[in-house]
């Protein structure tokens, strides 16, 4: 599970996450993929709260272990459009 905690007003989230593709899968929301999955939205977080993604990490007959790159794209939302 991916949890981000965000104190800087209303945050939107989106995730990209890479696995090098050796036999591995990574599984978010359904889709499924050897490499890559990009723009994994999290939505708009509020000041102090938190946003949590379950990511499933799957490996078949290597043993080892396993990085998976995660980049979290953030982008402070101004309050009017909370509201729109």
């Amino acid at each position: 599970m991916v949890s981000f905690f965000f104190f800087n007003g209303l945050t939107f989230v989106i995730l990209n996450l890479f696995i090098f593709p050796v036999e591995n899968w990574i599984i978010v929301d359904g889709e499924r993929s050897t490499s890559l999955i990009k723009g994994v939205e999290l939505g708009v977080v509020e000041p102090g709260g938190c946003a949590v993604k379950r990511v499933w990490l799957v490996c078949a007959n290597v043993r080892g272990e396993r990085v998976v790159d995660v980049e979290v794209l953030t982008r402070v939302v101004e309050s009017e459009l909370w509201f729109l």
